[in-house]
């Protein structure tokens, strides 16, 4: 492993001087080139310090007391850093400086830190961060919260009592008080995980509870309409327009895969024409940033005409009369019911709909679907696509006529 870079440097602040007319003197620890300071509370004449060598000039007993402290610090400084590694905690600058002014021995508030994480987060929205991984830690948040308030009838608590065993009966409180799946349950455990790990990158706690934390997803089924179902509903007609409108959206998500956030977001400016002359889609999905790459089927073509700028948004034209998921999913299930449909419907269902039983089922390669569902990789479609027994009766059909046996 590559080691880290690290430097120490005393430095005095001439802007804001003591009532003496001295100036303050501050510590600044570099490492790999990022800073942290702190005052070392002690302060000198602007005139007495020496800028280039960062200590004072030895004009008097004082200033040579002051520069005998300064190597004590320096020394005291190199001696956290060790003992950190010995910790196995991650050297940074800030870690160095909590250890050396004693702030992580000071009762940092769980949930104080966990809000602050989430500030940072906000801020990314737009740079490199998305609104939905926001949302999951407020979220996070809030239930981390109520099980403080559960277990303890507390407000908050300290980073340091986030133990293992904090972490288990967290697990326990979202699976049996908060009915979470174990997935969910397994997200908001995690979710937790990313912020003490954090907390002991930068030296507020010594051992991180999550190393001893076994979690694990379990492979859920997502559900999707199969052609008999697919075409029942595009045949059903609907006599209430809010409904026709969400059966139509869902339609148009089934023949062209697009998420939920992605279609209602969808402008005129996200179709162009492709290199066959024919219109396609090309847009960034929200999520991830990836692009998709869609040719529009007739039938997702034939929805856009239907509603073709009827729909103004308050800042620009979409092109879909898309509600909130929220409502787009309480209509599809009453949607199922009056087609006849036994499977949950939901806004993602469409999505999985378009990848089986409108792509792959129709001897679609794997990557072209990869590349219009805006996958950095085969493995994620491999989690929407499912192969069916139609798709493994016809290869054993074509197999069976090849293996042509006396």
């Amino acid at each position: 492993m590559k080691r880290k870079t690290f430097s120490i440097l005393f430095f005095i602040k001439r802007t804001k001087l003591l009532k003496n007319g001295e100036a303050p003197i501050f510590l600044r620890i570099t490492v790999d080139g990022l800073r942290s300071e702190t005052s070392i509370l002690r302060s000198i004449s602007p005139t007495q310090w020496n800028e280039k060598k960062g200590c004072a000039n030895p004009v008097n007993s004082k200033n040579k007391e002051l520069n005998h402290y300064l190597e004590h610090v320096r020394y005291k400084l190199y001696e956290v850093q060790k003992n950190l590694e010995d910790e196995n905690i991650v050297i940074s600058a800030q870690s160095l400086k909590c250890r050396f002014t004693g702030e992580d021995d000071k009762n940092i508030s769980l949930v104080d830190f966990y809000q602050d994480h989430n500030v940072k987060i906000k801020e990314l929205i737009g740079k490199g961060m998305a609104l939905a991984t926001f949302k999951r830690h407020e979220t996070s948040l809030r239930h981390v919260q109520s099980f403080i308030k559960y277990s303890s009838n507390k407000d908050d608590l300290s980073l340091k009592e986030v133990d293992s065993e904090f972490i288990k009966e967290y697990d326990h409180y979202l699976r049996v008080v908060r009915n979470c799946n174990n997935n969910s349950t397994v997200k908001y455990v995690r979710n937790l995980g990313k912020i003490v790990r954090s907390a002991k990158e930068k030296g507020l706690i010594k051992q991180n509870p999550m190393d001893v934390i076994k979690l694990k997803t379990q492979e859920v089924e997502k559900p999707f309409l199969n052609k008999i179902e697919l075409e029942n509903l595009i045949n059903k007609e609907f006599s209430i327009k809010r409904i026709e409108q969400v059966k139509d959206v869902f339609v148009f998500c089934c023949f062209t895969g697009l998420a939920f956030v992605d279609v209602k977001g969808l402008t005129p400016n996200d179709v162009v024409k492709g290199v066959d002359g024919q219109n396609w889609i090309r847009k960034r999905r929200q999520k991830t940033q990836n692009w998709c790459n869609i040719p529009i089927l007739p039938i997702a073509q034939k929805i856009l005409d239907k509603y073709s700028l009827c729909y103004v948004g308050v800042a620009q034209n979409f092109l879909l009369p898309v509600l909130s998921n929220q409502k787009m999913n309480a209509y599809l299930k009453e949607i199922a019911e009056l087609t006849g449909i036994t499977k949950q419907l939901t806004t993602h269902c469409a999505r999985h709909t378009f990848a089986t039983t409108v792509t792959l089922a129709n001897n679609v390669s794997m990557e072209t679907v990869s590349k219009m569902l805006g996958h950095s990789s085969l493995r994620m479609t491999q989690h929407y696509a499912k192969i069916l027994d139609s798709t493994i009766g016809k290869e054993m059909e074509l197999l069976s006529q090849k293996l042509q046996y006396n």
